[in-house]
């Protein structure tokens, strides 16, 4: 809620790497949701933040790339966007490549990995 309504007023900066408002606002969220709910159930526990957790190395690792390379090409192009729509873009673009990555380039590491870990 409280990302929409930065949005809504604009006061949510949409290409810095670290808006403070936003962060604090989360973290908030999050601690007040630890704290006040009974059955600790998390706001991270839930299909979409498990495929995204499965996919946030390659979402650290693209992300800055597909900010630099869209507004390279709407630039070039001579595209006006909206903030939301770079967005939108950055986001959809850095989470199939990130999902690609994974299955094509991380998945094989991981069956390898699993093979010479030691447990016991």
């Amino acid at each position: 809620i409280a990302f929409i309504l930065l949005i809504v007023f604009y006061r949510f900066n949409f290409f810095s790497i670290y808006s403070d408002n936003v962060v604090s606002l989360i973290t908030a969220a999050f601690i007040v949701n630890q704290i006040t709910t009974i059955k600790k159930y998390s706001v991270l526990e839930n299909p979409v933040m498990n495929f995204l957790g499965r996919i946030s190395y390659g979402i650290y690792v693209y992300h800055p790339f597909f900010i630099s390379l869209l507004l390279f090409v709407f630039k070039k192009n001579k595209i006006a966007i909206t903030p939301l729509v770079m967005l939108i873009s950055v986001m959809t673009a850095t989470i199939i490549m990130s999902y690609l990555s994974y299955e094509i380039l991380e998945k094989p590491f991981l069956r390898i990995k699993k093979r010479y870990t030691v447990t016991g």
